[in-house]
């Protein structure tokens, strides 16, 4: 695939699943510490985002200047943030969930404890996609603890190799876990998880998604912590790449927060202070040698007052990176029954 046809189909991924998340998650309340995206969470109190770095290692970097403030090379992926704790996944063994609990409540992270939990034979743990396979691991709210949720997906077979009369090719399992916060230990739930730890604002304080603003521009959705939204339209007349205008708004009010001009549609997006800060999906970018890489996704801020980048940190990008498995269509299963 091209490089400009792959950015464009990654960025409509990522609206698909944002679309998704905000319809899922309508009703909640704004809070001062959120998930983000995937291995990011943002915390509105202490102002800092914590990220799983390309690699290895989770990174806190300050919300108003981008910087550094520490890494911790032990653990991969953050779960679940609250309170000065993190709470992070480590990887040991592909049959373990292991866990970390930080605290960074203080200039460097300290560690709590950890635990782990076996997963059933077949299930392999992992934070990256495999081409046949998926591990997820995601947190949710419940009454006394913390609970946990994961999901593995196998194809069993590769699509092609798929018979007419054999529909069953993926297998999928999963379990439910409560946390216990204080001492790390984990146990089995029968019950279903809570929500995932996202918030949105309440549906009826964003216009409708799709609708138009009065400046003509599409209403996307609202901001990561509720409390705006998020407008676009196409910049007439550009050369090139293609740029957007973003309207921003503060929900119930209507308030106008800012208008820039971005290379994205939209994007997953907060607003802090004089800052926008958003994603940006994975992109294809050449390399000296002419071959064609593909850049991590990014978290990237921006001045609200002119869209000015003020800084930019690339995280982890977990996808499954490579070539996809072609689909079989209904045609291709029916001229091998023949």
């Amino acid at each position: 695939m091209h490089g400009a046809a792959r950015w464009v189909g990654a960025l409509l991924v990522g609206l698909i699943g944002l679309g998704a998340a905000t319809s899922a998650h309508a009703q909640q309340a704004p809070t001062s510490v959120y998930l983000f995206r995937s291995g990011v969470w943002l915390d509105a109190e202490r102002g800092r985002a914590y990220l799983m770095l390309p690699g290895t290692g989770v990174e806190a970097v300050d919300l108003q200047t981008g910087r550094a403030l520490w890494r911790e090379g032990e653990v991969q992926k953050p779960i679940w943030a609250s309170g000065g704790r993190l709470l992070a996944q480590r990887m040991e063994a592909a049959e373990r969930i292991s866990l970390v609990m930080l605290d960074v409540s203080a200039e460097q992270p300290r560690e709590l404890w950890r635990t782990s939990y076996t997963v059933p034979e077949g299930v392999r743990v992992s934070i990256d996609a495999g081409k046949w396979e998926v591990f997820h691991l995601a947190a949710c709210e419940r009454a006394g603890g913390l609970g946990l949720e994961w999901k593995f997906d196998e194809i069993k077979k590769p699509m092609w190799a798929v018979e007419p009369e054999t529909e069953a090719m993926n297998r999928r399992s999963g379990a439910s876990l409560l946390l216990d916060l204080a001492s790390g230990k984990l146990s089995e739930s029968a019950q279903d998880v809570c929500e995932p730890l996202r918030t949105a604002a309440a549906s009826s304080a964003v216009p409708k998604a799709g609708s138009r603003t009065d400046a003509g521009r599409t209403v996307r959705y609202a901001s990561a912590d509720g409390r705006h939204y998020l407008a676009s339209s196409l910049v007439p007349g550009a050369t090139g790449q293609p740029r957007y205008t973003w309207e921003i708004r503060a929900t119930g009010t209507d308030q106008a927060i800012a208008e820039i001009e971005q290379p994205l549609l939209a994007g997953w997006f907060v607003v802090r202070d004089e800052l926008v800060i958003h994603d940006v999906p994975p992109t294809d970018e050449s390399t000296a040698d002419g071959s064609t890489a593909v850049r991590p996704p990014r978290i990237r801020a921006v001045r609200a007052s002119s869209g000015a980048e003020v800084w930019s940190h690339e995280y982890r990008n977990t996808r499954f990176v490579g070539n996809e498995p072609p689909a079989v269509t209904s045609r291709d299963r029916a001229s091998r029954a023949r």
